[in-house]
């Protein structure tokens, strides 16, 4: 089920987009995490290392989607420019999580850090939770984009 037409994810300047139009024919490394997520925080390094190395290329990605509980993202703002993050980070409230037109929801996402990998189809090839599992989730994603 490839469908992402629906689904709705914040930017930090809480203006709305289309999870679509961000992954469209594109291999995308999804991380979900959060900002009071302090296992999330620790792999962001880890993160930095794969984006470094798929940064200017048009045909893959990586994105967070944070799942928050204030109403603005500052916090996660904050992180995101502490940690000097440059990959793009959206964000869902808490109170609309169990909303169908959420990210969350479609993916089946309860646990964090998340990730997901889909293919330019919009189809998930892999997934896996945990912060002892980001390398793997890594390897996974460049694996399959050096071979596609």
């Amino acid at each position: 089920y490839n469908d992402t037409t629906n689904i709705c994810i914040k930017k930090l300047d809480n203006k709305d987009v289309s999870l679509s139009e961000i992954i469209k024919n594109k291999y995308v490394f999804i991380d979900f995490w959060g900002s009071w997520c302090n296992p999330c925080i620790a792999s962001i390094p880890k993160l930095k290392e794969l984006y470094e190395k798929i940064e200017g290329r048009k045909d893959v990605d990586v994105i967070g989607i944070a799942l928050e509980y204030e109403e603005k993202p500052e916090k996660l703002s904050s992180i995101i420019n502490n940690k000097r993050i440059k990959w793009g980070n959206y964000w869902v409230n808490k109170s609309n999580v169990k909303s169908l037109t959420t990210p969350h929801q479609r993916f089946r996402v309860d646990t964090y850090p998340t990730y997901i990998i889909l293919n330019d189809q919009g189809g998930v090839v892999y997934r896996t939770f945990g912060s002892a599992n980001t390398q793997k989730a890594i390897d996974f994603f460049l694996n399959l984009i050096d071979n596609k």
